[in-house]
């Protein structure tokens, strides 16, 4: 068989699935490049963004301005002024300040359990719109409210003084209020009983002292969970 006859045999061979999507390819490719360059843009855009912490000023202000284009309104129209809503019970609540768009307010969150700006209150909102302070935050804050399962107590978290650090030294504890008689009881004890033999330990074990060992946060009773049959 002569040379010039085995490349015309060859030529009639039928070519491959993988033999023409490469040949496809080969032909088409720039058709395919431009949509993947136009997808993945987007994505290096965002990769750009500084991703390290902590944050500089002028970043966390750029971040506010994204998220927030406009001042919160905050007044608020009593619920009494809306007729949709219809309801014979009291709620309680938390009244915290809030230091408007320019300022920063604190509030426990899960992270930073134990910060909070001084000064918030437990309320009682009446159907009528009406309400009354039942527990006053004074130099601390009320946290954590819960409802008894009769609905006749309050259960609730209150720090004891938040003036500074965010209540580092001051502490937390745990207390009920009925909310008829507006009596209070202390469920929980702030107090502190180390091994005073091993460590020197401060006078009263969160303030510091020369030479001596502290506590640098302080002990935070929070959370209030009521049982069923008042436990």
């Amino acid at each position: 068989m002569k040379k010039h006859e085995l490349t015309q045999r060859s030529a009639r061979v039928p070519l491959g699935p993988a033999t023409g999507v490469f040949r496809t390819f080969a032909r088409y490719w720039y058709l395919m490049i431009v949509p993947a360059i136009v997808i993945c843009r987007p994505l290096w855009h965002s990769a750009a963004e500084p991703t390290s912490f902590p944050l500089t000023n002028e970043q966390i202000r750029q971040r506010y301005d994204r998220m927030y284009l406009a001042p919160v309104n905050l007044d608020v129209p009593p619920i009494n002024s809306d007729e949709s809503v219809k309801y014979d019970y009291d709620i309680v609540y938390v009244r915290a300040a809030r230091y408007g768009d320019e300022g920063k307010t604190t509030w426990t969150e899960v992270s930073h359990p134990h910060r909070m700006d001084p000064g918030a209150d437990l309320m009682l909102l009446h159907p009528d719109g009406s309400e009354k302070v039942l527990v006053k935050g004074g130099k601390g804050s009320v946290t954590d409210p819960m409802v008894s399962f009769d609905g006749q107590w309050v259960y609730f978290a209150k720090f004891h003084d938040l003036t500074k650090m965010h209540g580092r030294g001051g502490g937390s504890d745990i207390y009920k209020i009925h909310v008829k008689s507006r009596k209070i009881i202390k469920l929980t004890d702030f107090g502190f009983a180390p091994n005073t033999g091993a460590v020197n330990w401060s006078s009263d074990f969160v303030s510091p002292e020369p030479r001596r060992q502290h506590l640098q946060n302080a002990l935070y009773n929070l959370g209030p969970c009521p049982l069923p049959g008042g436990k």
